[in-house]
């Protein structure tokens, strides 16, 4: 039996300010080079892309798209440990602007 695949798309509901609802679409990316020529070089030209990738995401919302990367910067602790020294989300423009970074 061949396996079956599964793109996850999750329906998120978000509020506006003027208490109106928007559909945001948001599906999984699995890898850099599925992402778009523009958002890869973004990604390859910003300060974090030597930051190991925890996840990517492309959100669509009444025709807009913006691109998330999820990054990590490890610090190791000793020779079997790591740790998370610091965790950001990046937002990318279609057109691999780097549009807000977000702190986690």
């Amino acid at each position: 039996m061949k396996p079956l695949w599964i793109t996850l798309t999750i329906i998120i509901l978000s509020t506006r300010a003027d208490a109106q609802q928007q559909d945001t679409v948001a599906t999984r990316v699995k890898w850099t080079w599925k992402l778009p020529q523009p958002v890869r070089a973004g990604w390859k030209n910003c300060p974090y892309s030597s930051w190991k990738i925890v996840g990517i995401r492309r959100l669509v919302t009444h025709g807009d798209t913006l691109y998330t990367i999820h990054v990590a910067l490890y610090q190791a602790l000793g020779p079997d440990d790591a740790d998370i020294a610091e965790e950001d989300r990046l937002y990318f423009s279609s057109t691999g602007k780097l549009w807000k970074v977000r702190k986690l």
